[in-house]
């Protein structure tokens, strides 16, 4: 396994792990404008050449925001999001991070509370009609 940065010419490969997700999918077109941003980072995980994960953050100054972070259905409970989530932590390590996650997305809930992150509000409707987002941050000194 290894941890790479991803280009915005990687984008293509990017969706199908994007389409396994509760949350809105981003178009080929605005997945490249993503990754060509000067505030934004992508790193994937691959199993030789083949991409498991993504996590796909927008970074400004001390304050990251993780817009994605996703693990192929077959590879997760594996200990690859974790995995991802050090990497993500270690180059950012005085940064306070945010995040929001569909309400009824029971095991990416647990995940970010398992590693420490705190819920501090919710964003009713944020997905469309009765789907709710919760916003989840974690600060350096509770990491």
């Amino acid at each position: 396994m290894k941890i790479q940065t991803l280009i915005s010419n990687q984008a293509a490969i990017i969706r199908p792990l994007q389409s396994q997700t509760p949350s809105r999918n981003w178009s080929l077109s605005e997945t490249k404008e993503l990754l060509s941003s000067v505030w934004v980072q992508g790193f994937g995980l691959f199993d030789d050449e083949t991409l498991i994960g993504i996590c796909i953050l927008r970074v400004i100054e001390d304050e990251v925001e993780i817009l994605e972070l996703a693990i192929d259905h077959i590879h997760r409970q594996k200990g690859f999001a974790q995995k991802l989530w050090n990497h993500i932590q270690g180059a950012h390590a005085k940064a306070t991070f945010f995040l929001e996650v569909a309400e009824h997305n029971n095991p990416a809930i647990k995940f970010y509370e398992k590693i420490g992150f705190t819920q501090i509000h919710r964003r009713d409707n944020y997905y469309g009609a009765g789907k709710h987002a919760l916003v989840y941050t974690i600060r350096p000194d509770r990491k």
